[in-house]
This record gives C-alpha cells, structure tokens and sequence, in this order.
C-alpha cells in the first residue's frame, strides 16, 4: 500500500467524493477572479515587467509594463473558453485578449485542481464557449493534505518528463555531430560538392554565376558538416519508486 491509499484509508475510509466543478462554483471552493483590464494584442510587448497570458498554446505570450491590468501574485487556474486550454499560473500577471476563465481556490489546492481538470475535462475540439462544458465536469476532491500529496508526486513526474525531454534534444544534437562527422569527406582537401552539368548552350557568364554558387555551396557544406560537438552534461534520470 503507497502512501496516497494509506491516506485515503485513514482520512476517508469511504472513498473519495466526486463533485462538479459547478458545484464547487456555488459552494466558493472555486471562485472566478475579473483582471482589472483585458489586454489586446495592439498592447503586447516583446519584454516588458509582467507577462501576459491568453488562452494560446504558448504558456506566456507577451509582455506589459502596465501594472494597473496586472493581477497580485496568487496561484490561478486558466482555462481557454474557446481553446479548452488549460493552464496553472503562480506569478502576477495580465490577461491578454478575451476568451479565458481565471479560477482560484479557497481551501483546496489550485495545482491539484490543474492536474485534475487536466485529467478528467474531456475536449469538444469545436470552435465555442466552453466553460459551461468544464461547470459539468466531474473531478474527485479527497482531503487537502491527499491533494498536496497528489502535486507533490505529480510534479516530481513533471520535472522527471522535462528533464527527458531536454535529454532527448541533447541526444539528438549529439547523433546530428556524428552522423555529419562521419559522412563528411574531403576531395583533395576540400569537402566534396557534386558538380553542376551545364549545357552547350551555356554561356561564360552563366558558368561564372554556376562557379560562384559552387563557392558558395563550398563554403555552407563546410559550416554545415562540421560543427561544434554538443555538450552533454546532464546526468542520467532516475526514479525513486519509494517516493510515490
């Protein structure tokens, strides 16, 4: 028995409670939070002091040096009411555009509630409001101390999949070099170009134009196939199997 199920054993022998968002709506364990301005995109900066987030894929869009459209630093809950992204924000920051819903919790943890309506929030894929699909969207809500056990684990996955991620780039990175390496040969001391065919047609200034491109293809193949080694600091990943 793991830790998790020797809690729930303990705090709520009877099994966990399902609820719908909705309901957690009405009761205030969830409230909807208004920014004070809703920035558009004529506004966003590429560096600036606060970071503006919408309902897009990239977790932080833009920038504002605006701090009245700011929201104090909390932990929230975005979701994308078109997009049906959803995403967890613990900095102070701007609302770009329309179109999300800003939720934060009172007393159940806001991560849990990100990992939760990731899991169990089914997606439409159609282009309409979707927050009234999330309000009936049913997510288990154990005892508080179960939640922050539940994040905990949750994001020591997440960094051990960042971490992955970032492994596999330099891995690639390093099979590019050698593959590069080693299929690189040199023809009487300069790196091989395959000659251009003219026709008879072909006139002196033509063949000169086709001489400069074979230069120039020279001197790309030699930047191309012959980089610098990537480096390959991070060590291997391990996972405790006891911590979980």
């Amino acid at each position: 028995m793991n830790k998790i199920e020797k809690l729930i054993d303990e705090l709520c022998p009877q099994g966990v409670e399902f609820r719908e968002v909705k309901e957690l709506l009405n009761s205030k364990l969830i409230v909807t939070v208004s920014p004070p301005k809703k920035l558009t995109k004529k506004h966003y900066k590429s560096s600036g002091n606060f970071p503006i987030v919408d309902q897009g894929q990239d977790f932080i869009v833009a920038y504002t040096n605006n701090k009245n459209t700011v929201l104090a630093k909390y932990e929230y809950v975005i979701f994308g009411d078109h997009t049906e992204l959803i995403k967890y924000v613990n900095f102070a920051f701007a609302q770009g555009a329309d179109g999300i819903k800003i939720l934060k919790t009172n007393g159940m943890s806001a991560k849990y509630l990100y990992y939760a309506l990731n899991n169990f929030y089914k997606k439409t894929g159609k282009y309409t409001r979707h927050f009234s699909f999330l309000k009936k969207t049913e997510i288990p809500i154990p005892p508080l101390s179960i939640q922050k056990e539940i994040v905990k684990i949750l994001d020591n996955f997440t960094q051990i999949e960042a971490e992955l991620e970032a492994e596999l780039e330099a891995r690639k990175k390093q099979y590019e070099y050698y593959r590069n390496q080693l299929l690189t040969f040199k023809c009487r001391g300069e790196p091989c170009v395959r000659p251009i065919q003219t026709t008879e047609q072909t006139t002196e200034q033509t063949t000169g134009e086709y001489n400069g491109r074979i230069q120039g293809a020279n001197t790309r193949a030699n930047t191309r196939f012959a980089p610098t080694e990537p480096e390959m600091t991070r060590p291997p990943v391990r996972i405790n199997e006891n911590e979980i």
